[in-house]
């Protein structure tokens, strides 16, 4: 083949490639992995020419692509650079944009009309982690490329927080100046270590008057509101348990194994946890790990779980008694054990007067029969941890096209993308009656 012809070829290329390259759509080219280090520095990022405007068709490819990518607590780091640049997108300048909690932000908006009325500051929190499980959902187009999966709907909470900013933007010379909306995206919700302690550490809630959060409820359809005056959510404990002992071939019959000390253990706990009726507890083991090997009987057993209860410091009447529980089987057994009892979350527990304020405005915006009592759950948040500093409310937004059709924690779970428009909608409606401002 000769030069002038490869040359006409490599023309050609160009051409085609070039045609390609200005035919992406704005989601793709919003979404497109390839200048991720340029996003990691924020400040090089040029402001827009053209302002995203609320643009629905953006915002759920942008939550399929999150979906598609999670990462868990304090790893989100691609997560963090494809917020920025949404919101870099949408107009929010860099000087707007603070990097705190290794994988967190936060931006602070303010209107940009004449001052009016009383000075207003108010937070949202939205987590972003997701969950160190494998997705089970073969057929869908955006299922994760990882061994990690939003199977507790992160994605869809990111998703919401940029459509609610979106809306804000779109009207922000219209909003005044002295009224601002703090956006928080938060990492390790999830934990075992939380993030919101770090997120305060590093001045989030500094001038913060009050602070909302919500979350995703499979149990109920779209378009339906839920929440409580005072406590939401439980207290709970993180418990990291092993016992040592035994082991040797499986062939061997008089080998102690570890499997079944685990077994017996558990079945044991249900007369430990029978005594504190009607006291509300719940202890359980979800993670149980021993060997690997179909030969070899296990010298160690590995549990991992929690302690929750819905009665603010009856952690500290249970603790002690646990642990001379495991004592006195450690002694029947002849197995050693280690254990770790950690405090990882406050009982989520809502202010009076900020509830009475979200119930009103979710009567207004869904209509008072779609407005449920919340009931008081096992479920834990930290979000609890801002609640403690600042006046706040946490509620559950429905989620499911069909009651009960899935659940959160599980490997099938994929947060449903008609919740994205009427979140967005409610937490903008929110923002502008916390703030005091009227739009005509």
């Amino acid at each position: 083949m000769s030069k002038k012809v490869i040359l006409l070829l490599l023309a050609l290329l160009a051409v085609v490639l070039s045609n390609n390259l200005r035919h992406l759509t704005d989601s793709e080219t919003l979404f497109d992995d390839s200048n991720d280090e340029e996003d990691e520095d924020f400040d090089s990022l040029e402001e827009s020419t053209q302002q995203l405007k609320y643009n629905l068709t953006e915002l759920v490819a942008f939550r399929h692509d999150i979906h598609q990518h999670p990462e868990p607590g304090f790893h989100e780091f691609r997560t963090q650079r494809k917020i920025i640049r949404y919101l870099r997108k949408l107009g929010v300048h860099k000087n707007q944009i603070k990097k705190i909690a290794i994988t967190g932000l936060q931006i602070d908006i303010p209107g940009k009309a004449k001052p009016q009325g009383e000075d207003r500051l108010i937070a949202f929190r939205s987590d972003i982690d997701a969950l160190d499980i494998f997705e089970d959902n073969p057929t869908l187009p955006y299922r994760s490329v990882n061994s990690n999966a939003h199977a507790c709907g992160h994605d869809g909470h990111i998703t919401c927080a940029l459509g609610f900013i979106s809306k804000l933007m779109d009207d922000i010379h219209r909003i005044p100046s002295n009224k601002v909306i703090r956006m928080l995206f938060q990492p390790s919700e999830e934990g075992p270590i939380v993030g919101a302690p770090k997120m305060i550490a590093d001045g989030c809630l500094d001038g913060v008057q009050e602070i909302y959060g919500w979350h995703n409820a499979a149990q109920a359809p779209v378009g339906y509101f839920g929440t409580t005056d005072g406590m939401l959510e439980g207290q709970t404990s993180y418990i990291n348990l092993t016992f040592f002992g035994g082991g040797g071939h499986a062939a061997d019959p008089t080998k102690q194994d570890a499997v079944q000390l685990g077994v017996n253990f558990i079945n044991q706990l249900q007369n430990f946890t029978a005594q504190f009726v009607p006291h509300k507890i719940l202890i359980k083991f979800p993670y149980f790990k021993a060997a690997e090997r179909w030969n070899v009987v296990s010298p160690t057993v590995n549990l991992q779980g929690a302690f929750r209860t819905l009665e603010v410091g009856f952690d500290k009447v249970v603790e002690p008694l646990f642990f001379d529980f495991l004592n006195r089987f450690s002694n029947q057994t002849g197995f050693n054990y280690t254990c770790d009892w950690k405090f990882a979350y406050h009982a989520t527990i809502n202010d009076h007067n900020r509830t009475q304020d979200v119930v009103r405005v979710a009567n207004q915006y869904f209509g008072p029969s779609h407005v449920l009592p919340g009931d008081t759950v096992y479920n834990s948040e930290d979000f609890s941890y801002y609640q403690l500093i600042v006046p706040g409310n946490y509620f559950y937004l429905g989620a499911s096209k069909y009651p009960n059709d899935r659940y959160i924690h599980t490997p099938t779970y994929n947060f449903d993308d008609d919740l994205i428009p009427v979140a967005s909608g409610f937490l903008y409606t929110l923002a502008l009656d916390r703030l005091n401002v009227t739009l005509a």
